[in-house]
């Protein structure tokens, strides 16, 4: 498929130079020949985008760990996520609301290095561009960010997006505009991002409510750890998003283990 991709590629390029040629790209009814070809394509492009990204897509599941570094309780990000990773994560995502992203681009790269090494996914919170050099799983969005579709002109077709929400009818406008996997939160009171403490927290019952209207992978996020996971799961989460949980605790590797532990006893994947 990514042979096709390239052949796409060269595709649209020989048009835009048709562009500059004087070749006519629409006719007085507003769709010449050359518009027809380019929504053609547009049309071949995204069926292959949605078939390369069926794979990433079902890797969202399981524990599913945020590395912050501004919670990691002073120790290296690095160090934090490897150990999440050994204790059984199946995904981290990067997420650093201080730094510029030429400072973050070390990290980015070897977060993807040990996401590789242990066949875990690597998501990027915000920075299109970022997953895109680094060659990142995907990216992760919130309301006010970039749109879904906007972010797909900049990553890789077989990148996934996924995007946060708080209400439900949010959620389903998410699904609707094609992301590749949904966050609903916060479950519980959270105390690592300032932006949702104020927010009413949504309880377990959240995720079965929506559960039914979800056909993309469902992912809990807000406040949850070893001692509340269950609920969650049972409840229909497919993967569960934690960061001071394992951030902070004292031996990562462990928290993430127990929290494996826990998804596996509620009858999750993991």
């Amino acid at each position: 498929m990514t042979e096709t991709l390239e052949i796409l590629h060269q595709a649209r390029a020989s048009l835009n130079l048709l562009d500059g040629t004087g070749y006519p790209a629409r006719t007085a009814d507003g769709d010449g020949p050359v518009s027809r070809l380019r929504h053609a394509l547009d049309d071949l492009e995204e069926g292959i985008g949605r078939e390369l990204r069926r794979t990433p897509s079902a890797g969202v599941y399981g524990l599913y760990v945020i590395i912050d570094p501004e919670v990691t309780g002073g120790r290296d990000p690095v160090e934090v996520a490897r150990g999440a990773l050994m204790g059984g994560a199946k995904m981290l995502q990067l997420r650093d609301k201080v730094r510029e992203k030429g400072q973050v681009l070390p990290l980015a790269r070897a977060l993807k290095g040990l996401c590789v090494e242990y066949g875990a996914l690597l998501i990027v919170n915000d920075h299109a561009d970022l997953a895109a050099v680094v060659g990142a799983d995907g990216i992760h969005v919130g309301q006010g960010d970039l749109p879904v579709a906007e972010a797909r002109r900049i990553l890789h077709p077989r990148q996934i997006v996924g995007r946060s929400n708080h209400l439900p009818e949010e959620l389903l406008e998410s699904q609707a505009h094609g992301a590749d996997h949904v966050a609903l939160g916060a479950i519980y009171p959270t105390a690592t991002k300032s932006s949702i403490r104020s927010r009413a927290t949504l309880g377990p019952d959240a995720v079965r409510r929506v559960r039914e209207s979800v056909n993309v992978p469902l992912v809990a996020i807000g406040g949850i750890n070893a001692e509340n996971v269950e609920p969650v799961v049972k409840a229909g989460a497919d993967a569960v998003c934690v960061t001071g949980a394992v951030g902070l605790a004292p031996d990562p590797e462990e928290a993430s283990r127990r929290l494996v532990e826990k998804i596996l006893q509620a009858g999750g994947k993991a």
